[in-house]
């Protein structure tokens, strides 16, 4: 089944941030580019098996169903809901960051 992906304002201006930081900031343009290609891999796994990735581990977050696909080779993290067809991202955050609150 291919899914839909949307991706919420919020989350698309943290990706855009963190992105920002790391080429601008840090001036480190491959590792921002390594980031986004970490990104559109865990867009493209979503699109035909959402359900393999884990329900978050927050009580309060696993209750309402949110989802977490953690980028393979970089510390952060998509949290997002399967609605149907729709498969819908609530946020971007380092693994570092309590992103709980920020959710919900």
């Amino acid at each position: 089944m291919n899914y839909r992906l949307i991706i919420s304002d919020s989350a698309q201006s943290e990706i855009e941030k963190a992105i920002d930081y790391i080429a601008v900031r840090l001036n480190n343009t491959a590792a921002a580019m390594a980031i986004l290609a970490d990104i559109e891999e865990i867009y493209k796994e979503k699109e035909y098996m959402p359900e393999s990735f884990s329900f978050c581990s927050d009580p309060l977050l696993f209750k309402n169903e949110y989802r977490k696909a953690v980028l393979k080779k970089h510390d952060y993290v998509l949290i997002f809901r399967i609605d149907g067809e729709l498969i819908k991202i609530y946020g971007f955050f380092h693994t570092l960051e309590n992103y709980i609150d920020k959710i919900i």
